[in-house]
């Protein structure tokens, strides 16, 4: 048991280091300010989690035990934060700098009690240690130097776990009821949930020594959940599962729909009949979707949940309508298919003709 313990605490290094990778390869195209924003505070998340593992588990940790300390409440009072940040981010709120100062400085009197220190528990922050007397081998309780760093660190930590659910909760109570919204964006409330729990985990490590098993429960339930909730955070925002990330500061009884639906029906038909985008033979799903302020994802499963179909198969039947039109209109009579076809937005007359078979197809067989 002690032995999967141990070993269970690389599955979060490993998760934390693929998705600090991951994200930071994605901030490398070409994003909006709120997007790149969003992934440098996970990509900090990750990189703290990192911190976390692999500095405590150094043999030189008990040499260093107030650095290690006072880093270890640091990651504690930050990483709320963090995920708070992100979650605010992605539905839409303001983040106050205030959510930042006031646990700065729970850290900075933790800090100044800490290294005024000079008696230090027998057991500290999880760290290696090559006494015998260890409740695991090489590993250490998750304590903090008496109650006010516990205090300080859960009052902070579970009053943003709070804030992360209730904003998930609040932001997915006001979507529109569509199985896009109630199915794919749970992942928001998914995580604030996975978040809280780990949380409770961290600070439950302070009494898992009152049973013998129960440290090595802990750890492993820890690692395990760790891991879940850094590849689901990972995933949906790598993936762009969200609404197209914008500040609501001012919400009005005039603009509160266009918040609160992200693409709204009528207004998205208007502007494919008014500004007609498929007559760009070159058209992008992301310059479709920049247009009308979204993302190429929810894009993508808007027009498949609203017309069932692809992007590409929706924009080839805007292209067939148009040509049905130009073949009507007095302005092109007499012009032949392989005109007309580029003017309507075909790249060739081979796209043209087997976007008119696949029509033809789906009519018969319906």
């Amino acid at each position: 048991m002690e032995h999967l313990a141990y070993l269970s605490v690389y599955i979060p290094s490993i998760g934390s280091l693929f998705c600090f990778l991951l994200l930071i390869a994605k901030s490398l195209l070409n994003l909006s300010i709120l997007e790149n924003r969003t992934l440098f505070i996970l990509s900090s998340s990750f990189l703290l989690l990192l911190g976390i593992f692999f500095l405590n588990m150094l043999p030189t940790a008990s040499q260093s035990l107030i650095s290690v300390m006072i880093f270890n409440f640091f990651c504690v009072i930050v990483l709320p934060i963090l995920f708070c940040h992100s979650i605010y981010i992605v539905v839409g709120k303001r983040f106050s700098i205030l959510f930042y100062i006031i646990p700065i400085i729970f850290f900075l009197l933790y800090s100044i009690w800490t290294i005024g220190k000079s008696d230090l528990p027998e057991r500290s922050i999880f760290f290696i240690s090559n006494k015998k007397d260890d409740v695991i081998n090489g590993f250490r309780l998750f304590q903090f130097l008496g109650s006010p760093g516990i205090g300080m660190g859960m009052l902070s930590a579970l009053f943003f776990c709070y804030m992360s659910l209730k904003s998930s909760h609040h932001f997915l109570a006001q979507l529109n009821p569509t199985p896009y919204f109630k199915g794919n964006m749970r992942w928001l409330l998914t995580s604030s949930a996975l978040f809280t729990v780990a949380t409770f985990l961290f600070f439950s490590l302070n009494l898992s020594f009152i049973h013998p098993m129960g440290i090595y429960i802990v750890i492993i339930s820890l690692s395990f959940l760790s891991f879940f909730l850094s590849i689901n955070l990972c995933y949906n925002i790598f993936t762009e599962n969200f609404p197209p990330l914008k500040i609501i500061s001012d919400i009005t009884p005039d603009n509160e729909d266009e918040y609160l639906q992200v693409i709204d029906k009528k207004k998205f038909e208007k502007y494919v009949k008014e500004k007609r985008p498929h007559l760009n033979s070159h058209l992008k799903i992301t310059d479709f979707a920049k247009d009308v302020g979204t993302n190429r994802t929810y894009l993508s499963r808007y027009i498949n949940e609203n017309y069932g179909m692809n992007f590409s198969t929706y924009i080839n039947r805007l292209r067939l309508a148009e040509m049905k039109e130009l073949k009507s209109s007095p302005a092109y009579k007499g012009l032949p298919d392989t005109e007309l076809i580029y003017i309507a937005g075909f790249k060739s007359y081979n796209s043209y003709q087997k976007t008119l078979e696949k029509l033809n197809n789906e009519t018969e067989n319906s």
